[in-house]
Parts: structure tokens; sequence; C-alpha cells
């Protein structure tokens, strides 16, 4: 039986953080002269947050921020009193559209592993299975038990980033908030940011009043150029994960995690002892690759045999399994060692005949993983064979 790791996915359990709408923050203005409408107050040289003005009542449709600030007074301002009057303004998110976007963090992820099995039969047919595994649980199969302890997950940054996700069941957009990015419109549930009644909006707004009109540049996401950029918007990829939007829910491929399984097989046979003098060759390449690191070294086997057997390499620090047929079957095995200069003598039993083999080689080491610039990194989770 060979097991092959394909890959490790995790699914974002998502918090909402709050709500949101694409808007453009407008700021509109009036002028009052003092004691005309509402201007009766507002003799302070420093802006003042006011709740509602009737000077201003067309705007409280949206929610928003409303100001008050002195402005000039007399006849050349307008006015017949020389007492200073006011300058009301107000700036609010009018959304720009009806779609709805929430704002929300993962912080926690299920792991899963992707694990394809092969089994060969005794006459060398093969049949694989590709089953999807959650730790730690077991997954029980006709030929075999497969349990998953855990998974070693590398540090990934991006895990901890912000996403934005359209709330839409026939569409989904999902995209990776930035540190600087800010949403004037904040909605604490779904309800209100239908109707935008009970969001409110951070003033991030630097304005520049004038005697008679107020002028303020407010700090707000676009949404719909975040949604559509290709730097923001998953998929993306990285050099370890690669998220993706499935069905407005992030899930990302690993391609760096490592697993530990446990597999057992059970199985009933009868059989009745047999000596066939078979007539096979074996041999096996030079051991390639590197010691202690995880993609580890091969060997391949090359065995010729009339009909298909299967054999039994047993060398003195591990067993191996291999396929023999008449056109020169090759079995590839993984070694993990700790010496650079590796080397183990085997033997093959067939029948009465006993043929050694020597898998020697000199294994390079690698001090640490290192992207090539400018080169994406498109290595996969390893695999481990093994055989029972």
């Amino acid at each position: 039986m060979e097991l092959q790791l394909q890959h490790v996915f995790i699914t974002c359990n998502p918090v909402v953080l709050f709500y949101t709408r694409d808007v453009n923050i407008v700021t509109e203005s009036v002028k009052r002269c003092h004691l005309a409408g509402s201007c009766s107050s507002c003799s302070s040289q420093k802006c003042a947050h006011i709740s509602s003005r009737s000077e201003l009542h067309d705007t409280y449709e949206f929610p928003g921020i409303a100001r008050c600030t002195t402005s000039c007074g007399g006849i050349g301002c307008g006015c017949l009193l020389p007492t200073l009057g006011c300058l009301f303004s107000r700036s609010y998110a009018k959304p720009k559209n009806d779609k709805i976007y929430q704002v929300f963090h993962c912080p926690t992820w299920q792991e899963s592993a992707l694990i394809t099995f092969t089994y060969t039969g005794i006459e060398g047919g093969k049949r694989s299975e590709m089953i999807t595994v959650d730790p730690p649980t077991t997954h029980v199969m006709k030929d075999a038990n497969t349990t998953l302890e855990f998974i070693t997950m590398p540090v990934i940054p991006l895990l901890g980033t912000v996403f934005l996700g359209s709330v839409d069941s026939n569409h989904s957009e999902v995209a990776i908030i930035e540190e600087e990015d800010f949403f004037a419109l904040r909605c604490s549930n779904l309800k209100s940011a239908s109707n935008t009644s009970e969001c409110y909006v951070e003033d991030r707004c630097s304005c520049s009043p004038s005697e008679t009109e107020a002028k303020c540049d407010c700090k707000n996401l676009d949404v719909n150029a975040k949604m559509t950029s290709t730097e923001s918007r998953i998929p993306i990829s990285s050099s370890v994960l690669h998220p993706q939007d499935d069905h407005g829910r992030v899930l990302g491929a690993v391609h760096s995690a490592v697993v530990d399984l446990t597999s057992s097989t059970s199985a009933m046979y009868h059989a009745e002892p047999l000596i066939d003098d078979e007539n096979f060759d074996i041999t096996s390449t030079s051991l390639q690759g590197c010691y202690n690191c995880l993609r580890g070294a091969e060997v391949t086997f090359s065995c010729y045999s009339n009909r298909p057997i299967m054999i039994e390499i047993e060398c003195q620090k591990r067993v191996f399994s291999a396929t023999c047929n008449s056109s020169t079957a090759k079995t590839t095995a993984d070694i993990h060692s700790t010496v650079s200069r590796y080397k183990d003598s085997c033997q093959v039993k067939c029948g009465q005949k006993t043929h050694n083999l020597i898998i020697s080689g000199v294994l390079a080491f690698h001090t640490h993983w290192r992207t090539p610039a400018g080169k994406r990194l498109t290595e996969h989770a390893n695999c481990v064979n093994i055989f029972n």
C-alpha cells in the first residue's frame, strides 16, 4: 500500500467584525447669520460636533457627521448683525449600490489532508483512492484504517489577515484587507447594513471651512476597486499558501505542512507453501537526494521476471517491496537519512535463489530553503511511500 499526501487544506472559521457598503462620503454645508435658523450657540472658534440641524435635514437619510464652525457676520457677509455667524456642515455616507459587504477575520482554521491511497495486488494490479481526513479522526476503508494524528503548519502571516467579502448567495467575492485600508461606514449587523439607518460613520475627515462653504477630505476605501484588484482579490498565491474563495468561505492549500499519519491494514489469506524458482533479476540505482531534509533521497529498483510478481527487499536498516514483470518494472522508494554517505546491504530471496544488492550514495545537505528572487515557489507537499 502506498500513501501520497497531495495537499493540506485549511478552512477559515470566520468571525465578522462589522458590515459595510461601498459609499461616497459627501459633504454639504450651509451658512446662517447669528440668530437666524439654528445659529444661536455656535460661537466657539473650534469645530463642534452636533446631532441634528434643520438646515441639513435632507442629508439625514444617510448616516454621517455634523459640524458647526463660526463664520463671519455683518453687512459684508450678508448679515444684519455684526456678530459671528455659523457654518453648518455634514459629511454623510451615500451608498453607490445595494451590495452589502462583511469585514471578517479568521481566529481559527480547520485543517484537513488530501491523501491518495494506492493498493497493489498480489499479481501487480493497482487501485487508487483519494480521501480527505481531518485530525484527529480515523478514516475507515475496505482494506485499511488511516488516522491523521496531527498537522504541523509553518508560520504563515497571511493567516492573520482581515478579509472583505460580499454578502451575496449567488455570487461571492473575497479580498484581502491591508492595514492602511479604512472603512468609514460601519454597521453592527446585516439588517442595519440594508438601509444604513443604524450604521455610523467614523470621522477621518480633514475639513477646511471657508466663510460660506466647508470642504472636507474624508478617508474611505473604494470597495469596488478593492474587490476588482488582482493584487487583493483571492485567489492569490504566496510561497506557502494559496488562498481561494469557496462560495464566500476562505480556504487555502498549504504546500509545506508536515502530516503525521497512522495507517493499519487487515486481511485474511489462505495460502499453501509453494516454492517457485522464478527467473528474475533486480538492480538498483544510486541513492540521490539530501539528508536531514523533508524531501529525503530516492532509490529506484528495476526488476525483471517472466510473470508479474511482488518481491521483498530486506536490508539491514529497512525493508522494501517491489514489483517485477517482463517489462522490467521500476519501483521508487524514499529514504530519509541522517548521514551524507549512505550505504545499506540488502538481499532479495525468490524461491531458492538469493540476490544481493547494495544501496549507496552521497547525499546533499540543504541548510535552509530559499526561494529564488522573482520566482514563485510551486513546490507541493512531499510524499512518503509506505509499503505493508
